[in-house]
Formats: structure tokens, sequence, C-alpha cells
């Protein structure tokens, strides 16, 4: 099988898209539910004082109330090395990393170590553009996407094997099912426990067919990011025993 990951640091680039910019400049939430409140409050003095308001006010209206409420909670979390603090800031996330420990026995912890190696907690992550003579952009390293890193074809399987045709890599519910899917395989096929992030993060590196040849061996810089995960997945796991 293909691997999932690609070489070298993490590109944390996003999408050069206009729904990407619209996400950045809202992704204070307060902020922006203060705006919705201040529409909603000056369009009823608006309604009260000069009878029926305009077309225009009532979509910026609904505007302002997604934007706010909705919009704003994409971004990434600050203080990655604090697992409370991420869980304090991404609620939901709380009850999909439960899921997964209930429905594939992977410790929250090792799923949040790999997600944050893997992405940063950014849901739009990419891997870094190649270039023709250091100048122009050939495309992508690969087609590595998402909070969890998938490339298009693993996540076709996954997709396929879990019947979740509609399940996005940009949706951390989803990614977040995926890691516990593959590292429950990866226990099966080659008995590595699913508590052992060193190991299961070089089988979800390298793919299985690179991790059966160890093609781990010959890349000293990736052996010893599994090694630094492994103090990462013991932090967090201290931090999420107290919250």
């Amino acid at each position: 099988m293909v691997c999932i990951h690609r070489e070298g640091n993490v590109n944390r680039e996003c999408p050069p898209s206009l729904s990407k910019i619209v996400l950045n400049m809202l992704e204070i939430k307060l902020l922006t539910c203060k705006l919705a409140s201040s529409v909603i409050y000056y369009t009823v003095v608006l309604r009260l004082c000069w009878g029926p308001i305009s077309v225009m006010l009532k979509i910026f209206t609904v505007i302002a109330l997604l934007a706010g409420c909705s919009v704003a909670n994409f971004g990434a979390p600050k203080a990655l090395d604090d697992a409370c603090s991420i869980l304090k800031q991404k609620p939901q996330w709380k009850s999909s990393m439960r899921a997964v420990e209930r429905r594939w026995k992977v410790p929250t912890s090792v799923q949040m170590a790999i997600i944050w190696q893997e992405s940063k907690f950014e849901r739009w992550a990419r891997t870094p553009m190649k270039t023709w003579l250091g100048i122009v952009p050939v495309g992508r390293v690969s087609s590595a996407f998402g909070y969890a890193q998938v490339l298009d074809g693993t996540w076709e399987w996954y997709k396929k094997s879990t019947g979740k045709r509609r399940a996005k890599r940009t949706n951390f519910k989803d990614a977040s099912d995926f890691i516990g899917w593959y590292i429950d395989i990866t226990a099966k096929k080659f008995g590595v426990p699913k508590n052992d992030v060193r190991n299961q993060y070089l089988a979800y590196h390298e793919g299985h067919s690179g991790f059966a040849r160890q093609s781990y061996q010959s890349k000293r810089w990736l052996v010893k990011v599994a090694d630094r995960l492994v103090e990462r997945q013991k932090m967090y796991s201290r931090q999420l025993s107290r919250c």
C-alpha cells in the first residue's frame, strides 16, 4: 500500500482559496460573535425606527450570524503542548476521540500525538509544493491532506472499508476515526500494541508494506521523530488524566 505521509516537515500552508482566507479572518470566535450580536441589535433598532429593513441588510445579518457562530471555530487551537487547553478550545474533539477509544481501543493521547506530528491540528495542512528549476510550481510532493495527512488512495480505501462514503479529511471526527482504523489494522497485522506510538507511527508513516520491509531503518530522521513522539504521547497522557 502507499504510505500515508510525506517526507520532511509538515508544510502548514493553507490552500490559497477565498474560503480559507475567510476562515483565517474569522478565526477569533469571540470577535465575530460580537459582530453578529451587534448586527442583530442594530437590525432591531432600524426595524423599530424606520420600518421594513432592506433585503441587503437581512442578508448581511444572516451572513454575520453564520460567520460569527459557526465558521470561526474552524481554526487550529493554540497551546499545542497542553492537551487540556486543546480540548477546552475544541470541546467537540473530545467526544470524537473518545468514540475512537471505544471503537478502535486507541488512546486519545496516541491520536493527539499523531495528529500533532502530521498537521499540528491544521485541517488544511498539505505537503510542500514541488518546483521546476526552483521557481515554477509543478504540484505537491504528495496528495497527503488534512488533519491526519492521508493520501487520496488511502482515504478511498478507508471510506470503502468503513462505509463512510462522505468522510472528509478536513473533518476532525473522520480524521481521528481514520487513525483509529489504521492503527487497528497495524495491530492485527503486525502485533504492534495500540499504545506503542513509536512503532505505530513508523507503520503509519511508511505504510504497511514499507513497515514490513523496515524501510524506516534507512531514515534516521524518521526514527528520531518517532522517538520524540513517545515523549509527546506520554505528556498528553499525563495532562489528560488531570482534565
